[in-house]
């Protein structure tokens, strides 16, 4: 059945000492019997035993199972040939300290797949432990202790039962019912002992083989009889799981210090690593959508923008005008009608009403510290952008709707009425109710509904006249009082009303370098004198549309060289009269420096559509700015300007949709140049700050999500690494009685995973801890819900993974490691 060709084995110690364990072994063993090989301690004997078991591999020659060279089986051949055919007693016992003594010996069977109760009874009934098959494997006696580590190679129907020095911890009593015992198997097994015990070998044995320094030296029985060759077949083992997940448990709890801290570590560790990756993960969408369902306000407002970056970097922006194909466009994306919103201008002034004054008992109430003002009339198509209403909505020419606060304003302090007058109506109620009209400059409106804003919030502020803290005063302002400017009108009033159309100079400013000038602006309609740029007097009447001729203040405030030598001059020149003197310096200073490239611009701070570049040609000697007579020519008639739409959608597909194909505040697309639908909300100054410290934050996040994703790996790696080489031993007990690489790395993975589990589950309701105590402190005083911190389900399943990948690779790594190690020098922990 074994035969062993050529056998040799060597050694070589740490310190590089090189010893011949087997030389040129040439033996042949029968299908059955009990052979002894004897011999000194450091013979060989134990290095022969374990080449036949698998457990060690020689330096060259040959070992013959039934004719097929095991020397050549790859390790999971040999896996499945001790697990089909070798069954081993170990001096040390070698057993499975975590089972009783059933589960010791059941193992062994169910890695040969088999089920079947009554034979384990009847192998303990054999070894004599029939009633001791639930004792915990430390409650017995060395020699009940060995009798399992028999009753263990036994279940398995072994061809080869390889024992070594299976007495050398046993007294002589238990020695000789070992040796009994196995002397009874030897009848139907081959039961190879390994022993320095010559006078058990003499009592017992069928056959002495004696070693001595690596070669056989005697052999009682050299010639085989029988040459019988079964025809073998491997069994691939597999571990069941209720002993892997026994084991995993075991191994975890034996540590409980280190699990302790592993988990909690870990724990910590992937909270952070959660709170990274949500933060990585992080859409503007989300968080956007969110705000508004969370706060039941569905209405959006769009502007029309392009932004650019001059040579220096500098961002700018400029308004761009609505046409027919943005509103095409924007209705199609929102699924909604578009509501325009307009500023109105008469006479180069916006339209405007006319309240009384703030009177004594006010002046410290800083819930009307702003008069309603700037106002922008928003043209409604769709009632929803207004939904809760006190009154009605405008159905004519004449009929606006207002916002709380206007209301508030005029019951207080009283509004111009029809006839000139203040009117003072009691109540909301009373506003919407009664007959009378309110001037808009020069035309006439009757207020006819109110928008029912919520100003719970604030009723004690507005009673007392005092905010108890300027978050809520902010807040008040940006949501309540602001609104007092927007006008709800219906299309018939846009179209209906007549602007007059007379310029006011009093708008009109003229800008250098960005900076605006303190000088008043006169149109030029009379001869005036002028120094022009190359230091020559002149006069003129009239110059170009895009021309200007500044004032000498204009010059010395905003051309600072000019004054550097002005008051030496003085003081050199003081016989001359001033006027002289200044005319005299100025045209030096013109002639010696060039002014004419200076960006200079005609701005009209009620129409930006009227703002041009111009050019200076001059300067005067007195107070004013002059520009041309043809800028009124040219002036642009616009009066009814669109400066935004507004749109209601409260369907959060489309929400997100809108949202996807436009730009937020402090979003990426935001910081680009180009043409954009920029979209706000109520309360999104503040959502877009949250998304810009998100967009900060991803910068370095990254990073740290490494350095978490490593510390997680690395705590995972130490404590599956010291439990390995705890449970060093363990390993290579599993492996001698047949267990695959692939089970032992199931048993480290299921403890790895066990940890990893605990871990990711304790990490995942820390991670939301976190989540809720930064939303509550960082946003809970907003005086809106804002839930910043936007959490994402994804999170749970990437961190899950990532336990489970790392785990399985660690464990992986660490195993193979040690069964690419012999099993016989990891049961000896070499």
């Amino acid at each position: 059945m074994i035969e062993l060709k050529g056998i040799s084995k060597t050694y070589k110690s740490k310190k590089g000492i090189i010893t011949e364990a087997l030389k040129d072994i040439n033996i042949e063993f029968e299908n059955k019997g009990l052979v002894f090989i004897v011999g000194k301690s450091g013979s060989g004997k134990s290095t022969l035993l374990n080449l036949l078991g698998g457990l060690d591999s020689p330096d060259s020659g040959e070992i013959l199972f039934n004719k097929k060279n095991i020397c050549k089986f790859s390790s999971k051949e040999l896996d499945a040939y001790r697990n089909s055919y070798v069954g081993f007693v170990f001096q040390e016992f070698n057993l499975l300290e975590e089972f009783d003594v059933r589960e010791n010996i059941d193992i062994a069977l169910k890695l040969q797949k088999k089920f079947n109760d009554n034979k384990i009874h009847e192998i303990l009934k054999k070894v004599d432990l029939e009633n001791l098959e639930s004792r915990n494997i430390n409650e017995l006696s060395g020699g009940q202790k060995q009798r399992v580590s028999i009753a263990r190679a036994l279940i398995k129907d072994p061809k080869l039962i390889l024992a070594d020095e299976p007495t050398g911890n046993l007294d002589r009593k238990s020695s000789d019912q070992i040796f009994e015992l196995l002397k009874d198997i030897s009848k139907n097994e081959l039961v190879i002992i390994v022993s320095h015990d010559i006078e058990s070998a003499n009592t017992y044995a069928d056959r002495i083989i004696r070693i001595e320094d690596g070669e056989i030296i005697s052999d009682s029985k050299p010639k085989i009889k029988d040459k019988i060759d079964d025809k073998i077949s491997f069994k691939s083992s597999k571990m069941p799981n209720k002993y892997l997940l026994k084991m995993a448990y075991s191994y975890i709890m034996s540590k409980p210090f280190r699990l302790i801290m592993t988990i909690l570590l870990t724990m910590i560790s992937l909270s952070f690593m959660a709170f990274a990756i949500n933060v990585y993960l992080f859409d503007n969408t989300s968080i956007l959508v969110n705000t508004m369902e969370d706060n039941n306000n569905y209405r959006l407002n769009i502007i029309h923008r392009e932004y650019e970056f001059n040579e220096n970097g500098e961002r700018k922006e400029k308004s761009l005008a609505f046409d027919d194909s943005d509103y095409d466009y924007l209705e199609n994306l929102s699924n909604s009608k578009v509501n325009k919103e307009y500023y109105l201008s008469e006479n180069g002034d916006s339209l405007t009403f006319y309240f009384g004054e703030i009177t004594s008992e006010y002046e410290d109430n800083d819930a009307f510290v702003s008069v309603p003002s700037n106002f922008r009339f928003i043209e409604i198509k769709d009632n929803r952008i207004i939904n809760n209403i006190i009154g009605n909505y405008p159905t004519e020419s004449d009929q606006i709707v207002v916002h709380k606060y206007f209301a508030d304003f005029m019951i207080n302090f009283g509004i111009k009425d029809e006839n000139n007058e203040l009117y003072f109506p009691k109540d909301y109620n009373e506003i919407v109710n009664s007959n009378n009209r309110v001037k808009l400059s020069n035309h006439l409106v009757k207020i006819v509904g109110i928008v029912d804003d919520d100003k719970k919030l604030y009723n004690r502020a507005i009673e007392t006249g005092n905010f108890w803290n300027e978050g809520l005063k902010r807040f008040y302002n940006d949501n309540y009082s602001s609104k007092a400017s927007l006008i709800y009108v219906n299309q018939s009033f846009i179209n209906d009303i007549e602007l007059l159309n007379d310029i006011n100079i009093n708008n009109i400013k003229i800008s250098y370098l960005n900076n605006t000038s303190r000088s008043e602006v006169r149109l030029l309609e009379t001869n005036i004198e002028y120094i022009d740029l190359d230091g020559n007097i002149k006069k003129t009447s009239s110059i170009n549309s895009n021309d200007v001729i500044i004032s000498i203040n204009t010059l010395r405030n905003y051309f600072n060289d000019y004054n550097s030598n002005y008051d030496n001059y003085l003081k050199n020149n003081s016989n001359k009269k001033y006027i002289d003197l200044l005319r005299q310096y100025t045209i030096q200073y013109l002639k010696n420096n060039t002014i004419e490239n200076i960006n200079v611009k005609i701005n009209d701070s009620k129409n930006e559509e009227n703002n041009i570049e111009a050019k200076i040609i001059g300067v005067t000697l007195d107070d004013y700015d002059y520009i041309s007579k043809d800028y009124i020519n040219n002036y642009n008639g616009s009066m009814k300007n669109i400066l935004s739409i507004y749109i209601y959608q409260d369907d959060k597909e489309t929400l997100k949709n809108i949202f996807n194909n436009t730009t937020v505040l402090y979003t990426e697309d935001y910081f680009l140049p180009g043409e954009k639908y920029v979209v706000t909300y109520d309360n999104s100054t503040n959502v877009s700050g949250v998304i810009y410290a998100y967009r900060m934050l991803k910068r370095f996040l990254a990073s740290l999500s490494i350095i978490f994703i490593c510390f997680s790996a690395l705590l995972i790696l130490n404590f599956i690494s010291v439990s390995i080489d705890s449970f060093r031993k363990e390993i290579g007990i599993l492996r001698s009685i047949g267990t695959t690489n692939r089970d032992v790395i199931k048993l480290f993975g299921c403890e790895t995973f066990l940890i990893a589990f605990i871990s990711w589950i304790f990490g995942m309701i820390v991670w939301l801890i976190e989540c809720k105590i930064l939303n509550n402190y960082l946003f809970d005083n907003l005086y809106f819900t804002l839930n910043g911190i936007v959490i994402k389900p994804i999170v749970v399943f990437i961190v899950l993974i990532f336990n489970i990948f790392v785990s399985f690779i660690i464990t992986s790594i660490l195993i193979n490691k040690i069964n690419k190690v012999k099993p016989i020098e990891v049961i000896l922990n070499k």
